[in-house]
Formats: structure tokens, C-alpha cells, sequence
């Protein structure tokens, strides 16, 4: 895990409420076929966020991808008008996981 994945981990835990977790990270970015797959969108980071807080019985706030974004925003030093649903974490925003 990076320092983006464990800063933005910390964002989120303090934002949201919710931590993600050594196997979660590794279940967002597990090997595949197609190398685009290890740089996900922000709306599917979103999603899969979303879905972690589901499946641990959390209530996922309204607000979450204004939250989710900010977190990016905080991590990435990417403007909040440039983080989309359909921008890619790494070749848009520039992460590094």
C-alpha cells in the first residue's frame, strides 16, 4: 500500500467514519488481465467505498461523494471541479498506489 492509499485511508476513516483496510485495498486493485483496472475511476472508488460500508452494516452519509472527493482532493492536490466520476485515481488525478 502507498502513501496516497494509506493518507487517503485516513481521510476516509476520519471523513466517513469507516476504514478501509490492508484487504480492502487489495481487493480494489487486484491483478486482472487489463492493466486499467489498477487505475479505477473516482466514481467507482466511490462505489466500492460505498459498498464496504454496506457490507460492514454502516450507514453511508449523503453527502459521501462530496466527502470522497475532498479526501481525493486533500490526497491528490487535484482541483474538486477536476475530480469526476469518470476520472481515472492515477493517469488523472495523479495518485500514487
Amino acid at each position: 500500500m502507498g502513501l496516497d492509499a494509506l493518507d487517503l485511508t485516513f481521510r476516509l476513516e476520519k471523513s466517513l467514519g469507516y476504514r478501509l483496510t490492508r484487504t480492502d485495498w487489495q481487493e480494489l486493485f487486484r491483478p486482472s488481465a487489463t492493466p486499467s483496472r489498477w487505475d479505477c475511476t473516482a466514481g467507482e472508488f466511490h462505489d466500492w467505498v460505498c459498498r464496504r460500508m454496506r457490507a460492514a452494516g454502516r450507514p453511508v452519509p449523503f453527502s459521501s461523494w462530496r466527502r470522497v472527493k475532498i479526501c481525493i482532493s486533500d490526497v491528490t492536490g487535484a482541483a474538486l471541479a477536476e475530480i469526476r466520476k469518470d476520472a481515472c485515481l492515477i493517469k488523472d488525478l495523479g495518485a500514487s498506489f
